[in-house]
This record gives structure tokens, C-alpha cells and sequence, in this order.
């Protein structure tokens, strides 16, 4: 019985440490600067844009912000609440993306402190917390930025 009860474990434990890491590459040769999960997504920005990719079917779509007559821009950082994707930007501020419309707060159109936005992430109660070149700043859903 101790015969039967070591071959199981050792065959379990031969199947256990057999199998080698698989690694599937989406971003082949591209610096990926931040990533950000949605459900079955991955957003990701790369120094090529924007990438949403299915986690399960592979497929990508490919963000060209000026396909939306947005100006093309290094994205630094994403944050997703909800179904709102916020994307912090090296040089034009915060991109807000519902899905449907897009949105941009630079220094042209609010108070945010820089237009290069590092880091971005959002709360419990719906603020955005923002990272800039220029400070610490949160925008709320009255659309206020506050520096801090």
C-alpha cells in the first residue's frame, strides 16, 4: 500500500514541476508603459498607442487618438472605473474614454496641473487621483480638479 501511495505521489508531483511556463508576447518589441485590466480586456500603452487585447481570443485593437481628432500622445498611465478608462498622458493631460466619447483635461481646458499626468487611479467614491509633473491633483465627478 506504501508502494502504491509513493508512485502516486511521485507521478503527481513529476506532472506538477513538468510543465514549463508558456509566455505569449502581444507587444513584440515595443516598450509597454502601462496596463490596466476590464474584464475579459487588457489595455495597454505602448511607445506604438493604445491596445486593448482579449484575454481569451487574442484579438487587439489598436488606438490611434487621432483617428478621434485627438493629438497622438504617449500614454503613462490607465486607470478603469467602471466602464470609464482614464489614460495619463506625457504632454496633453488626462484622456477620458466612456467607450463612446472622449475627453481631454490639459492645461487648455482645466486646472490640472501639468499636462504630463504619470500616474492615475480612482477611488472608492469615484474620484481620479492624479500624478503630474506638476503635483498631486484629484478630479471629482463635478468635474473639479483640485491641487493639492
Amino acid at each position: 500500500m506504501k508502494a502504491i501511495a509513493l508512485f502516486i505521489v511521485a507521478i503527481a508531483t513529476t506532472i506538477a514541476f513538468s510543465k514549463e511556463p508558456t509566455w505569449v508576447q502581444f507587444a513584440k518589441g515595443e516598450t509597454v508603459y502601462a496596463l490596466a485590466l476590464e474584464g475579459n480586456f487588457v489595455w495597454a500603452s505602448t511607445d506604438k498607442g493604445l491596445i486593448r487585447i482579449d484575454k481569451f481570443t487574442k484579438e487587439k485593437v489598436f488606438f490611434k487618438f487621432a483617428d478621434y481628432n485627438l493629438p497622438e500622445v504617449l500614454v503613462k498611465s490607465i486607470a478603469i472605473d467602471k466602464n470609464i478608462k482614464w489614460f495619463g498622458t506625457w504632454g496633453n493631460g488626462l484622456i477620458k474614454y466612456d467607450g463612446k466619447k472622449w475627453e481631454v483635461f490639459n492645461r487648455k481646458t482645466s486646472a490640472i496641473p501639468s499636462d504630463s499626468v504619470y500616474s492615475v487611479s480612482v477611488d472608492a467614491f469615484n474620484n481620479v487621483w492624479l500624478g503630474t509633473e506638476g503635483g498631486l491633483a484629484i478630479y471629482n465627478d463635478e468635474g473639479v480638479i483640485i491641487r493639492l
